[in-house]
């Protein structure tokens, strides 16, 4: 039940954020590797202080996403520690946390992005 209400909850954040381009909330994904972390050289530059300046890679292939945590990051899903693991398919996604976000792949008539929230 609690995956349900969160799921709840993150389709009523997803209606009140206006998705552009300009979204400083939603990065879009690139088919295969996308680096996130602080860091300036990443694809995604994560919005949480606590993050590393490399804090993993989301791959993007067709309609799936994997992320690849960097060793010793704490990315949590159901409050247990993930590295490397299968984060959407076929329009079901994980809700991820990392440090104070937590973070969504969306699926936006076939355009693939990454959904930060608090």
């Amino acid at each position: 039940m609690s995956q349900f209400i969160e799921e709840i909850d993150v389709a009523k954040q997803t209606r009140q954020l206006r998705i552009s381009e300009n979204n400083s909330y939603i990065h879009w994904l690139n088919e295969g590797a996308n680096y996130f972390g602080k860091g300036a050289s990443n694809n995604i530059i994560y919005p949480g202080q606590e993050a590393a300046m490399f804090s993993g890679i989301l791959f993007l292939n067709r309609d799936r996403v994997l992320i690849r945590v960097a060793a010793g990051e704490r990315i949590m899903h159901k409050k247990k520690s993930i590295d490397n693991i299968l984060i959407y398919e076929r329009n079901t996604s994980l809700v991820l946390e990392y440090g104070s976000f937590k973070f969504q792949v969306i699926n936006e008539q076939g355009r693939y992005g990454l959904l930060f929230f608090l």
